[in-house]
């Protein structure tokens, strides 16, 4: 599934529940896998975080999950975050 089509989804099974991705650069960041440096092939390190949001009990609630050194080039879209969206997602709503 693509992430249209997971958000799509969620729509339509928790329509009472916000989810969006986000990301921030990770400045803090050092490659220390196998291979070069995703930076000298011209992508970035960032923190990406999923989060959902509702309404409940007359109070918004919400819950976060991050990942840390997830490598995008600066244009490219978050997508399903490298195959981890569902579980992000997952993660983020039983935090509600």
């Amino acid at each position: 599934m693509t992430s249209d089509e997971i958000y799509a989804a969620l729509a339509v099974c928790a329509p009472d529940i916000e989810f969006s991705a986000s990301r921030e650069l990770d400045e803090d960041s050092k490659w220390d896998g196998d291979g070069p440096d995703p930076v000298e092939e011209g992508f970035s390190p960032y923190v990406v975080i999923v989060t959902a949001r509702c309404v409940a009990n007359g109070r918004m609630q919400e819950g976060e999950h991050s990942l840390c050194g997830s490598y995008f080039r600066d244009d490219e879209e978050i997508g399903d975050v490298h195959g981890y969206l569902p579980q992000m997602l997952e993660e983020a709503a039983s935090e509600l």
